[in-house]
């Protein structure tokens, strides 16, 4: 009596057919980079020697290499940053310091008060990401 053995799959070319979607996925695939913040910066004036910036406007915030925080030439703790930043941009309390604010009139919200302030964050190069 003979006994019926299993057939043999042919494997021999599995691993070429492997290797080639190998490749053929790393050549397709895209990596995102992240190179940084992405800013819109405003639009090149014609004559910036006209633009008149009051200092109580400016809100100046400064990094040093060691990651320290100064607001004003004060330095100050990370978790303050927030609040006084809100503070300033909102000035609730029409405090002469703080940013002069406007009547300015946005479609969909009517007349809004909005405060003309500018927050300027400078780092130095060693302050870490």
């Amino acid at each position: 009596m003979r006994t019926k053995s299993a057939p043999e799959i042919n494997a021999g070319s599995m691993a070429d057919i492997a290797f080639l979607l190998l490749v053929f996925f790393l050549v397709t695939t895209t990596m995102d980079t992240d190179l940084g913040l992405f800013r819109k910066l405003p639009q090149v004036q014609e004559n910036p020697d006209n633009v008149i910036v009051h200092t109580r406007n400016v809100l100046p915030i400064l990094v040093n290499g060691m990651d320290g925080i100064m607001i004003k030439g004060k330095p100050i703790d990370i978790t303050e940053l927030k609040k006084l930043t809100k503070e300033f941009i909102q000035n609730p309390t029409n405090n002469l310091e703080l940013p002069e604010k406007k009547l300015v009139s946005i479609p969909i919200f009517g007349e809004v008060m909005v405060s003309k302030q500018i927050v300027s964050l400078q780092s130095d190069n060693d302050t870490s990401y």
